[in-house]
């Protein structure tokens, strides 16, 4: 497993046959109504291989990590893989992107993604809808916590879900 950090919260995480890209955010038009640009600017990561990956996984609706601009670049067909939250706030910015095949999944659902598996922990805070990613591959195990504030009894549940093998 090859994991690219691609700014601010995006990665770029592959292996032989799968590539998913974790919160891409390329807009040069920043986010926040232009109130937030990435730095450093990552630009010059933009390449076409991008805009061809066996999925996107988002973690939350903030426009610095739900990139309408960058999805307009990958085709409408690729799964975008999501936590499902009681609010629609994220499944609407995802159809008004043009995104078809969204897939809604619940905390702890673990999801294939050709030789990666995936899994989202929800905040528990009904105040904050974020979600930690948990990618796993039999070379390793990515934690991924993004803005995402989970309890001490979650982070223990997620090294008991993985073997207690936490590499990155």
């Amino acid at each position: 497993m090859k994991i690219t950090a691609l700014g601010h919260a995006g990665l770029q995480v592959e292996t032989t046959d799968t590539t998913i890209l974790i919160d891409p955010w390329f807009s040069p038009e920043g986010a926040f109504l232009g109130s937030w640009f990435q730095y450093p600017d990552n630009q010059h990561l933009l390449n076409p291989a991008l805009s061809h990956p066996s999925a996107i996984v988002i973690s939350h609706e903030h426009f610095d990590h739900l990139d309408p601009w960058f999805l307009a670049q990958v085709p409408a067909t690729t799964p975008v893989i999501v936590p499902r939250y009681p609010s629609p706030n994220l499944r609407q910015k995802l159809a008004i992107a043009g995104m078809h095949q969204v897939v809604e999944v619940d905390s702890w659902e673990i999801v294939p993604i050709g030789s990666l598996s995936v899994f989202f922990v929800t905040e528990e805070s009904p105040m904050n809808h974020d979600a930690a990613i948990v990618v796993t591959h039999e070379t390793g195990t990515l934690l991924n916590l993004n803005d995402a504030r989970l309890s001490p009894s979650q982070l223990r549940t997620i090294r008991t879900q993985v073997g207690d093998q936490i590499d990155i």
